[in-house]
């Protein structure tokens, strides 16, 4: 049976994104988990502005390369 955090990152998978940009948690630690065993880089970052603006920039501001900021 899958976590919540597996079901999530499934769905990032399929969409297509390739990199996020995170401040750490321990709210979505699952998620944190799941995301070990994918080839989707994890970009670490100390506060929610830098945050932003890396899903911003990572993701090329185009829909044809997803980023996600979580």
């Amino acid at each position: 049976m899958k976590t919540g955090g597996q079901l999530v990152v499934d769905a990032l998978v399929a969409n297509g994104v390739k990199r996020i940009a995170c401040v750490p948690g321990e709210s979505y630690l699952a998620v944190l988990d799941a995301l070990y065993d994918t080839d989707i880089d994890v970009v670490v970052c100390r506060q929610e502005g830098g945050r932003c603006n890396d899903g911003r920039c990572l993701g090329g501001g185009s829909a044809a390369s997803p980023a996600s900021a979580w």
